[in-house]
């Protein structure tokens, strides 16, 4: 068996593409490629940096609330505020802090 470099395999996979109108397996090489990023993270890291992606915009850009997040993720309010330090720290992202009227708001770059 022959192996080949990743360009060779995505311009393989994008050709199959083209012929099927789908991608041959479940998961493209770009999604595999990203899923290998996280690999440094726990499960919890893992969740909350991807129910941050499903906020952000084009540029990793997100602003989600700590409560927002927890009813989402099914996650105590208490387990999203130290995982996302944690994830701030291994920087998987950039965290501001805003104060409006309604007290803190943070905003969120995903840097992977």
């Amino acid at each position: 068996m022959k192996i080949i470099g990743r360009e060779a395999l995505n311009k393989w996979e994008h050709q199959e593409i083209k012929k099927s109108g789908k991608a041959r397996y479940g998961i493209s090489i770009t999604k595999k490629k990203w899923l290998n990023d996280l690999y440094g993270l726990n499960p919890h890291e893992k969740v909350i940096y991807i129910g941050l992606r499903l906020y952000a915009d084009r540029e990793g850009h997100c602003w989600p609330s700590m409560r927002t997040l927890a009813k989402d993720l099914n996650l105590n309010k208490m387990t999203i505020q130290k995982y996302i330090l944690t994830l701030k720290e291994k920087r998987f992202l950039k965290i501001k802090t805003k104060r409006g009227k309604g007290g803190k708001r943070f905003e969120y770059w995903l840097l992977k």
